[in-house]
């Protein structure tokens, strides 16, 4: 076998067990609960990003009334 067919024969047994795998792989998936450190976390940086995209959109209405 040469060994552009080995390859080939690899990525086609690649490929396939991918699609089984996708195929028998459980409908559900489960939850990973968030820590309270994570979600506080989070819950701080949207908190934040809010803040910044208020600021900025108070700027650029600041711009268009001068």
């Amino acid at each position: 076998m040469s060994a552009a067919k080995v390859v080939l024969v690899l990525l086609a047994g690649f490929a396939a067990g991918a699609m089984l795998g996708v195929a028998l792989a459980p409908h559900k998936v489960k939850r990973v609960e968030c820590t309270g450190i994570a979600e506080k976390e989070f819950e701080d940086f949207i908190d934040e990003s809010n803040e910044k995209f208020d600021k900025l959109m108070n700027e650029i209405g600041d711009r268009k009334t001068e």
